[in-house]
């Protein structure tokens, strides 16, 4: 499958936009039919191919860390409304206390912890191969006067209702995320909103709500991070935020 950029996308006005805070929503970012079958092979994808990740704050540790006093739970089967709902108790207050916390679904091909072993299908490796390519670094390093190095984690997440990611700084991952998303008919009410904030982590500065074929890019100071959350999905909603996240290291 040949992925192409939306050859309509203005370069030179996306390079004013960045400069301003250095957060961008590109829209949309793949010509259509692209976005269209990457989506639909991944609503294709097997159902037991989605593992659940949580994890519950010991206490122990930086606060806020994504990693320190931290237990990551990758639960191998389904989880029951039963139990999610218990899950979402548990990290609701955890989350109240200023820890960081997740809940969401990330596809076992792309494993952030290395737990599942298994080669990618084709049509995922072409999407990274495309990412990686000149043409889409070309495209990042003139609107974000960065020069890439390499590209590093891409994965795909699944928030189904009630799911949420907890504020972090994504330092360590790279000076340039994007995140791609590919729910179609997202309303604001649904949530999973992606959230920036002060670095004192006291105020919402900027909300970028989930758009099919939207690329939210942003910029990672390498010492401070940029803090950022996933809002909670609406239990109300129908239908799981799905998005892809692709991480650059420049030079």
């Amino acid at each position: 499958m040949n992925f192409k950029l939306n050859k309509n996308l203005d370069k030179d006005k996306l390079k004013e936009q960045w400069h301003d805070e250095k957060i961008l929503a590109i829209s949309p970012f793949l010509e259509e039919t692209c976005a269209n079958k990457l989506l639909n092979y991944i609503i294709d994808t097997q159902e037991d191919n989605w593992r659940w990740m949580s994890n519950y704050n010991h206490g122990k540790g930086h606060p806020n860390d994504i990693t320190g006093g931290c237990s990551m739970t990758h639960h191998k089967d389904k989880l029951d409304e039963d139990k999610i709902k218990d899950l979402n108790l548990n990290l609701s207050k955890q989350m109240s206390k200023g820890r960081y916390s997740i809940m969401r679904q990330y596809n076992k091909f792309f494993d952030p912890l290395g737990l599942d072993e298994i080669k990618p299908p084709r049509v995922f490796n072409q999407f990274r191969n495309f990412l990686n390519g000149t043409v889409v670094r070309s495209f990042l390093e003139y609107i974000t006067g960065e020069k890439i190095k390499q590209l590093g984690y891409t994965g795909y997440s699944r928030y189904p209702p009630n799911s949420f990611l907890g504020i972090h700084d994504d330092v360590g991952s790279g000076q340039l995320t994007g995140v791609l998303g590919l729910t179609k008919d997202w309303k604001p009410e649904d949530g999973g909103h992606l959230c920036y904030t002060t670095h004192d982590r006291k105020k919402i500065t900027k909300i970028i709500q989930s758009d099919f074929n939207q690329l939210a890019l942003h910029y990672v100071p390498p010492k401070i991070g940029i803090p950022h959350f996933v809002s909670q999905v609406a239990p109300w909603a129908n239908k799981s935020r799905i998005s892809h996240l692709s991480c650059y290291f420049t030079e």
